[in-house]
């Protein structure tokens, strides 16, 4: 299954808001319904548990040859690296629907006044503009910089 990336779903969403009237906001609530919906499914293909017990490759499997302890290090650490980064994502794809849902609601109050339409298509990008989605590069450089760590501390090195 392929996930689409979240700049396509916003990119959407913001066409649709740009085309909106006061009559037309229901092409947005339907946007941010298929945004949310996209996020859904994503969140329930997503799953960092069976990243963890399905592509984790023991120590033993590397085999008996010189390098083959350093390489199952690498590989921990790697996998490591992965599986937060994952964890993180997940977060992104939450908050991120959560500030759709928020967009929604904004949206849904609009009674089709010019000017409370375009308060609420303001709410409704300023939601989505303050979703806090940093939570997948944030996990990445941390479990790097972890990762760097223990490099310095066997002092093997990378």
């Amino acid at each position: 299954m392929i996930i689409p990336m979240l700049p396509e779903l916003f990119t959407g969403f913001i066409v649709a808001l740009s085309q909106s009237t006061p009559t037309g906001l229901a092409l947005v609530e339907s946007a941010i319904d298929r945004a949310i919906k996209e996020i859904e499914t994503a969140t329930h293909t997503l799953k960092p548990a069976d990243f963890d017990a399905h592509a984790f490759i023991p120590k033993p499997a590397f085999g008996t040859a010189d390098r083959s302890a350093e390489l199952a290090l690498h590989h921990q650490r790697a996998h490591s690296v992965m599986k937060e980064t994952l964890d993180g994502v997940l977060e992104d794809l939450h908050r991120f629907k959560d500030a759709c849902a928020l967009a929604r609601a904004d949206i849904k109050g609009v009674d089709g006044d010019a000017g409370a339409a375009l308060l609420a298509s303001t709410r409704a990008v300023e939601s989505l503009g303050n979703a806090d989605t940093d939570h997948g590069d944030t996990a990445y450089d941390n479990a790097v910089q972890s990762a760097a760590g223990a490099d310095g501390a066997d002092g093997q090195g990378a």
